[in-house]
């Protein structure tokens, strides 16, 4: 298994992917072609250029989204009025998923068959190795109440709940892993 940086050229593995980490089953093909072109978008919170792909033989396995909160209050912004142009959704008025100052782990995805191969573990453990080059001391991500294996694999690498967030219309555990904790190595 390798982890890369994505390239433009895995948009629409990306959108799936997205879809995928958000519960979406059965998205409608024109869904799919929107959110492709939001992953082409440089200035968006799923864009490619906020991506790491893992492969396996050369297969796209799984992906994670992650980015400064730095980013986030602009990069939502766009986001969210492209999602209210195309599908008349105003999510404008949920919680902030990231602040300044911390490193957001947004839209973990693993493709079935490739589930219960570390695929996930290895793809957080980059995704905390890019907090540490971007000089981040915090990690956050948001956890679903009701994932189980979701928040004992986060809770392994270090991370903590900190908190609740509302985003998309259901409650979230925010968690958050300090770099200076070894607890995630």
């Amino acid at each position: 298994m390798t982890i890369r940086h994505a390239k433009t050229s895995d948009s629409e593995f990306i959108a799936y992917s997205v879809a995928d980490a958000v519960g979406m089953s059965n998205p409608s093909a024109k869904l799919m072609e929107w959110m492709q072109q939001l992953c082409l978008s440089t200035d968006t919170l799923y864009s490619w250029q906020n991506t790491l792909i893992a492969e396996t033989n050369g297969q796209p396995a799984g992906s994670l989204t992650l980015y400064p909160g730095n980013d986030y209050a602009t990069m939502r912004h766009t986001t969210f009025e492209l999602i209210k142009q195309a599908m008349g959704q105003d999510f404008s008025t949920m919680d902030m998923e990231a602040l300044p100052g911390e490193y957001y782990l947004d839209s973990l995805s693993v493709r079935p068959q490739f589930r219960r191969q570390g695929i996930g573990t290895a793809l957080l453990r980059a995704g905390i190795n890019q907090a540490t080059i971007h000089g981040e001391k915090t990690v956050t991500l948001a956890c679903e109440p009701g994932n189980e294996k979701a928040y004992k694999l986060y809770y392994e690498l270090g991370f903590r709940r900190t908190g609740t967030l509302f985003i998309f219309g259901e409650n979230y555990w925010k968690m958050a892993l300090h770099i200076d904790d070894t607890s995630h190595r």
